[in-house]
């Protein structure tokens, strides 16, 4: 019995070493695109009162400013969600050091905190927007914020700001009927581009449950690309309808 368990442990400890070591690989390729997520960008003194979850989900704006700007001076060049499209598609080339940044949700904070930021630093950066105002993550936690109104995505979009999608309520789309969890792609993206005026390619995966089918819908649903929450880092090899 012991000597079974203590097979079981090794085998366990060879195969997260052997994972460790993929991430190592992963992470050291000269190739990989960062892709950055952020929610919500609160003045410091707010930030300085939460205690859960939030810490997580939001930065403080001061501190955003200095991520952004530590990231230039280390050499880092900032892409938009159209050229890592193309760059994974079609092999189109990415500067040195290329940072994807994002928002998901659609927080009106993207727009009253971190696009003036962005706009002064020359930042470009996409945001992800659930297009139900009534959404539970709009109303719900230890803190949350009003969804984006459309003349502030209107702003955004002109801004250098990529509007994309991230569902119509927020909910698992791999806990729905396949018509609905369709129906929630391509609704809110055919929403989205008729307040903004634009077409929507892009797609960022609600509290990242997903499964195969819902990759497949999105690109049913005329997506050209799904990020997604996973760990890690992406690159050329990388699936566009499973970016990290």
């Amino acid at each position: 019995m012991l000597g079974w368990i203590a097979v079981a442990g090794w085998a366990a400890v060879g195969a997260a070493g052997l994972s460790v070591l993929r991430m190592l690989r992963e992470e050291l390729r000269s190739d990989r695109v960062i892709g950055l997520l952020y929610h919500r960008v609160v003045p410091r003194e707010l930030y300085e009162r939460f205690w859960g979850t939030e810490l997580i989900f939001s930065v403080s704006v001061d501190r955003f400013r200095e991520q952004l700007e530590w990231l230039g001076s280390a050499g880092y060049h900032f892409i938009t969600l159209d050229q890592l499209e193309a760059h994974l598609k079609h092999g189109t080339a990415l500067p040195e050091k290329p940072v994807c940044v994002t928002f998901d949700d659609g927080c009106a904070s993207v727009h009253g905190q971190a696009l003036p930021v962005l706009s002064e630093l020359g930042v470009p950066a996409g945001v992800f927007v659930t297009i139900d105002e009534d959404a539970w993550i709009f109303h719900e936690g230890e803190y949350f914020e009003r969804r984006l109104s459309v003349e502030e995505l209107r702003e955004c979009a002109a801004g250098g700001i990529t509007i994309g999608s991230h569902a119509v309520t927020h909910r698992g789309l791999n806990e729905m009927p396949r018509e609905e969890a369709l129906k929630e792609l391509t609704l809110s993206r055919e929403t989205l581009a008729g307040w903004i005026g634009e077409p929507v390619r892009h797609f960022a995966v609600p509290l990242n449950f997903y499964s195969r089918e819902t990759l497949e819908l999105a690109r049913e649903a005329g997506y050209g690309s799904v990020c997604t929450s996973d760990d890690g880092t992406s690159h050329a090899g990388t699936d566009p309808y499973r970016i990290k």
